[in-house]
């Protein structure tokens, strides 16, 4: 039987949290250094109380719900309803929209233009083939305030180089369906509209900070 992606991820809600932990906490492909993404981008936006927050792939809400108890305002899309209903029991007053970003934003939210602090997205993007996630994290600047900043933590590499290392290294576990980012390769992609800087993480994650070099540009 084929599950579509909104199906999978409702079948894998009820065990995400405590899955993605345990893998975090003995070290291992693909969620090693989970904690300390969320941690990382956590240390930079939690001071910034009553930030308007977009959260890309909210999932169960972990990161989401702990910026939100802090004050922030929170809005936050996921394709899997059942995602959706864990992250909305932890942030009641947040808005909350289902949506497969594999087809884009949706036009509701690229009707905010620079409406947001922050956005951030943790574990999301490597769903997406190379062409989206460079589609997805241009239209990003449309939605950040002058200076707003978009975190991205994911399963992602330095160099393309490094991705084959880890590749061999884990090659019965490595799922060919996903697209694992590349630091050097996004940030030439990126650079000619955002200040765009990488730090690794762990072996196989870190986070992108990305800060619009110009006004927010409309996407194509």
């Amino acid at each position: 039987m084929n599950f579509s992606k909104e199906n999978l991820f409702d079948r894998w809600a009820e065990k995400y949290d405590r899955g993605v932990f345990e893998s975090d906490h003995k070290n291992e492909y693909p969620f090693a250094g989970y904690s300390k993404v969320l941690s990382f981008i956590w240390d930079r936006v939690n001071p910034k109380n009553d930030a308007k927050i977009l959260d890309l792939g909210v999932g169960t809400g972990v990161l989401s719900s702990m910026l939100y108890e802090a004050g922030s305002r929170i809005a936050a899309l996921d394709c899997s309803s059942n995602m959706l209903t864990a992250a909305k029991e932890k942030m009641p007053d947040a808005t909350i929209i289902q949506w497969d970003f594999s087809n884009g934003l949706p036009e509701r939210l690229l009707e905010q233009a620079g409406n947001y602090d922050y956005v951030i997205s943790t574990y999301a993007l490597h769903h997406l083939n190379e062409e989206k996630q460079i589609e997805i994290l241009l239209s990003l600047a449309t939605l950040l305030k002058p200076q707003g900043t978009a975190f991205i933590g994911d399963i992602s590499f330095e160099k393309r180089v490094n991705l084959e290392t880890c590749r061999k290294h884990y090659q019965s576990l490595w799922d060919d369906e996903e697209f694992y980012l590349v630091a050097e390769e996004i940030i030439n992609v990126l650079s000619h509209v955002y200040e765009c800087t990488y730090d690794q993480i762990s072996y196989c994650a870190g986070v992108f900070t990305l800060k619009p070099l110009l006004l927010p540009l409309k996407p194509s």
